[in-house]
C-alpha cells in the first residue's frame, strides 16, 4: 500500500494533542427555562403589565374577575404552547441527529492496512480513503488522487469543486472554499477517488465551527421584529394616552367648576382619572395576538412533522415563509 498511516500509539498521541472528531452538541434548554425565556417577549411583557393593572382594578372594585383571568389565560397559552411544542421538536431533532451520526463511518489507513472506523475516531494525521458517495469526515489536504466534491452543505453552491494534491510551492487559504487542495468535513464526494490527510478535527473544522454557530442564539425573526415594534408603539401610545386622559379629566372638572376643596378630594379625582386612563389603555392591548401566533406556528410545525419535515425551532417556519427567491440572468 502507498501509505502506511498512523500506528495505534500515534493515534492515541494525536487524540490527546488535537482532540477527537466528535462535534460539540449544545443540549437544548429544559422546558421550564424555555417558558421563563418566553416571558421576555415584548408582547408578553405588555400583557403581564396589563394583568397587574387589571388585578389592581379588580381589588379596587373597578373591574370584573374575568378580565384579569382572561389575560392570564392568554399569557399561559401564548407562552406555554410555543415552549412545549418547541421543546418536543428539539427532542426529536436531537434523537434523529444522534441516530444519523451513529451510522457515519470512514475508511482510514492504519498500520499499513485499510480499515473502517467510526467518524468520531478519526484523528489529525490520519490518511482517509475517499471515493464517490463518501462524506468527508474531517478537514484535510488531498495527498493523492483527485476528487469532485459537492460543497453545497457549506456554501450552497451546487457546482462540483475539484480537489487535487498540493502542487509544490503553491499556497492556499483554508477559508477559501474554492481552493483545489483542501477538502472539508460534511461535503460529499461526487466522483473520483483520493487519499486525504486530516489536518483539523471536531469543532475546529469549518463544518464544526458552523455547527456551533447554528446552535447559538439566533436573531429575531421578521415577525418578532414586527411584534417588538408594535409593543413599542403600544407603550408609547400608553404613556401619551394616559397623560392626555388624565389632563382631559382634570380639565373637564376645572371647566365645569367641580374643583375639590380638600386634599382627599384631589386624590380621589386624580385616582379616578388614572383609573379611566389605565382602563382605556389596557383595552387597547391585543391580548389574543401572541396567543394566536403561538397556536398557529405550533399547529404548522405538527402539520409539517406529518410530512416528515422536522422543525427544530417553530419560529423558523415564519422565517422560511419570509424568504424570497432572487437571481440574475447572467
Amino acid at each position: 500500500m502507498k501509505f502506511s498511516g498512523l500506528t495505534q500509539i500515534e493515534v492515541e498521541e494525536s487524540r490527546k494533542k488535537y482532540g477527537t472528531n466528535a462535534l460539540t452538541q449544545v443540549p437544548p434548554d429544559p422546558l421550564w427555562k424555555q417558558i421563563l425565556e418566553g416571558f421576555k417577549d415584548p408582547m408578553i411583557m405588555i400583557l403581564l403589565v396589563a394583568l397587574v393593572v387589571q388585578m389592581v382594578l379588580f381589588f379596587l372594585g373597578q373591574a370584573e374577575w374575568f378580565e384579569p383571568v382572561g389575560i392570564l389565560v392568554a399569557i399561559l397559552i401564548a407562552n406555554g404552547v410555543a415552549s412545549v411544542s418547541e421543546n418536543k421538536q428539539q427532542g426529536k431533532a436531537s434523537a434523529l441527529k444522534a441516530e444519523e451520526e451513529a451510522k457515519e463511518m470512514a475508511k482510514v489507513v492504519r498500520n499499513g492496512e485499510l480499515c473502517e472506523i467510526h467518524v468520531s475516531e478519526v484523528v489529525v494525521g490520519d490518511i482517509v480513503y475517499l471515493q464517490a458517495g463518501d462524506k468527508i469526515p474531517a478537514d484535510g489536504e488531498v495527498v493523492d488522487g483527485n476528487l469532485k466534491v459537492d460543497q453545497a452543505t457549506l456554501n450552497g453552491e451546487t457546482e462540483e469543486a475539484e480537489k487535487i494534491p498540493l502542487v509544490e510551492g503553491e499556497k492556499y487559504d483554508v477559508k477559501d472554499l474554492l481552493n483545489k487542495y483542501y477538502a472539508y468535513r460534511g461535503t460529499v464526494v461526487c466522483g473520483g477517488e483520493a487519499y486525504l490527510k486530516i489536518k483539523e478535527v471536531g469543532d475546529k473544522t469549518l463544518f464544526g465551527e458552523l455547527a456551533l454557530e447554528v446552535q447559538e442564539e439566533t436573531r429575531e425573526t421578521p415577525l418578532q421584529v414586527k411584534l417588538s415594534k408594535l409593543a413599542q408603539q403600544i407603550s408609547t401610545f400608553g404613556y401619551i394616552g394616559a397623560i392626555c386622559i388624565v389632563v382631559g379629566v382634570l380639565a373637564k372638572n376645572l371647566i365645569s367648576g367641580s374643583i375639590p376643596t380638600d386634599v382627599y378630594g384631589w386624590i380621589r379625582l386624580i385616582m379616578d382619572a388614572v383609573t379611566v386612563a389605565v382602563t382605556i389603555i389596557v383595552c387597547a392591548v391585543p391580548e389574543g395576538l401572541p396567543m394566536l401566533t403561538s397556536i398557529l406556528l405550533s399547529f404548522q410545525s405538527m402539520k409539517m412533522a406529518k410530512d416528515n419535515v422536522l422543525v427544530r425551532k417553530i419560529n423558523g417556519l415564519e422565517t422560511a415563509g419570509s424568504l424570497s427567491k432572487s437571481g440574475s440572468n447572467s
